[in-house]
């Protein structure tokens, strides 16, 4: 036998291997697609949600966050619901807040 009549036969575990890997990237890409498809159901659902809750009429504040329930937030069902209050501003409290980045030409500054 020659030389290379031996390099040109085929090995079988070179098939088995090739098989195996491309097997498992196939599988994966499948695993994917499937997660990208749920993924996006779910995503549509939320959306859907979402506009919704942002559609509805506006609920009075007191009712979407009890006064008790103001220091842990807003319950999930009440997020993204527009609400509704009154009252007086108080302008004794106000606080005004300057340009948050230095005014062009200004210069730099800071402690």
């Amino acid at each position: 036998r020659s030389m290379a009549a031996a390099t040109l036969k085929p090995r079988p575990w070179v098939k088995i291997a090739q098989t195996t890997f491309f097997s498992g990237v196939a599988a994966g890409t499948a695993g994917l697609s499937y997660w990208q498809l749920q993924r996006r159901q779910w995503k549509l659902a939320l959306v859907s949600e979402r506009e919704a809750t942002l559609h509805a009429a506006p609920e009075p504040l007191a009712a979407v966050v009890p006064a008790a329930a103001r220091a842990d937030g807003v319950a999930p069902e009440h997020e993204f619901r527009r609400v509704e209050c009154r009252g007086t501003f108080d302008h004794r409290q106000q606080l005004l807040m300057g340009p948050r980045s230095a005014p062009a030409g200004g210069g730099g500054g800071g402690p």
